[in-house]
């Protein structure tokens, strides 16, 4: 990445932004390098200064919506009272902003990582470190689990949120669903063995 002056990261973080609010209202096939620059009112050609390609924009979009995912699961870790509250509040979070806007990102990224390779390895990135973030809760709620066993039990919980999030309809039974998910999460952590 480019070394950018203190101005440059705002511009580059109003265009991200831009462009995730752009994605929410036309979806994928909606944004485009022009409607964004017009969008944050500069010329296309500084927005390219900054994103090359579409490809590139959505990439960073995908890196820094991950990344403050990961951070946010960190900052909940250290202020809950306990592993089980740190994994309700990690599940409720994600659950919420994946459900809204933050998680268009990643069905984008679905939809893009058969298409590129730089995708498919950025999907790859994506949940590994969403799983690393996850390990050490893990291992408070299950001490006991084997490195490969945290890992496998941090992919069951990720996926648990992610198809929750897919699969749930807002209405009166939503959060007795979601609930449930956290029930369930806590149960997968604290089983000794997943077969």
């Amino acid at each position: 990445m480019k070394q950018l002056t203190r101005k440059g990261h705002s511009t580059r973080d109003r265009i991200l932004n831009e462009t995730l609010t752009l994605l929410q209202e036309q979806w994928y096939d909606g944004v485009s390098l022009r409607e964004v620059a017009k969008r944050c009112e500069i010329k296309l050609g500084n927005l390219q200064y900054y994103f090359a390609t579409r490809e590139a924009l959505f990439y960073a979009l995908v890196e820094r919506q991950a990344d403050q995912d990961n951070e946010t699961i960190a900052q909940l870790l250290e202020r809950a009272e306990s592993a089980e509250a740190a994994l309700d509040l990690i599940i409720r979070d994600l659950f919420s902003r994946w459900r809204r806007h933050d998680g268009a990102i990643y069905i984008v990224l679905q939809l893009l990582r058969g298409s590129a390779d730089q995708f498919a390895d950025l999907y790859r990135m994506v949940y590994e470190r969403h799983y690393q973030s996850l390990e050490p809760l893990i291992d408070q709620l299950n001490p006991g689990l084997s490195p490969a066993e945290r890992s496998f039990k941090a992919k069951l919980i990720t996926s648990l949120i992610d198809g929750a999030t897919m699969q749930i309809v807002d209405g009166p039974q939503r959060n007795t669903f979601l609930e449930r998910i956290v029930e369930e999460a806590t149960r997968l952590a604290l089983l000794t063995d997943v077969k």
